[in-house]
């Protein structure tokens, strides 16, 4: 849902939403398994890609990414008109890198609001189905965790399916977008950090807006990563490239190239 991608953003790090299943999860904790994966942290370019060589191996994706693209749609997540022209500010400057993206009004045979639900109700419904025992044994949960575990709980398997079949359509749609060399630049979230004395609707709209650009990655199950090339208010904010499944070498490759530009600026 964003666990790596958003905090990075955050706090001025890179970020990797790895390939799904591009890393063994063996070991790990399950949350929701056909969105889980693995990501890790860095504040330098040089250091994410050394572990990257580490965790990922040789590079799996044997075309170079050269051909960018942006959804009109993707870009209006972004919240307010500071965030925006730091937006447009970030984009010009991966621009000066890696070209200009194409920029479309590219629909889905499913509107944002649909595969942000699609999300929404499969991650619940599988993070229910793993967790679920325990907490109905009694396991406690602060409230905002608790009250997403009970969603899940309200999801059935007819519903499940229905939003399984849309999540593989959708996949073979954005695959086709990109094909082996095109690649997504967007908003990694709506903006900087929320306010801390944010209310809990202010939060609330916020996460919202942040899963509809975050979900992308995590149905497709495409690598996505986040640069920190951005700030508004002096706080950090991340630009994204969303690419082909098995890119992440790639990314990483890209990353560095934007992140080497952003220092001579």
């Amino acid at each position: 849902g964003g666990s790596i991608r958003a905090p990075a953003s955050f706090c001025g790090l890179i970020g990797l939403r790895t390939t799904h299943g591009r890393i063994s999860l063996d070991g790990a904790m399950k949350l929701a398994s056909s969105f889980d994966t693995f990501g890790w942290f860095a504040d330098d370019i040089e250091t994410y890609e050394t572990v990257g060589k580490l965790l990922l191996g040789r590079d799996l994706h044997q075309h170079p990414l050269n051909r960018p693209l942006s959804i009109r749609w993707l870009d209006a997540f972004v919240m307010g008109p500071a965030e925006a022209a730091q937006y447009a500010r970030m984009k010009a400057l991966a621009a000066a890198v890696i070209g200009q993206p194409v920029e479309t009004e590219y629909a889905f045979a499913s509107f944002p609001d649909e595969l942000y639900w699609c999300f929404r109700r499969l991650q619940a419904f599988e993070a229910w189905r793993e967790h679920g025992p325990w907490i109905s044994a009694g396991g406690r949960l602060s409230p905002g965790v608790e009250e997403r575990f009970a969603f899940g709980r309200t999801i059935d398997a007819k519903t499940a399916a229905a939003e399984a079949a849309r999540r593989l359509a959708f996949r073979a749609e954005l695959g086709a977008l990109l094909g082996n060399n095109g690649f997504l630049v967007l908003p990694t979230v709506p903006g900087a950090a929320p306010l801390a004395a944010s209310t809990p609707e202010q939060f609330q709209t916020y996460r919202e807006r942040a899963l509809h650009l975050l979900c992308l990655s995590g149905l497709s199950g495409f690598p996505q990563i986040t640069l920190p090339i951005g700030s508004v208010d002096g706080a950090p904010f991340g630009l994204s490239l969303l690419g082909p499944s098995g890119s992440d070498v790639a990314l990483i490759r890209l990353g560095r190239k934007i992140l080497d530009a952003a220092r001579k600026v």
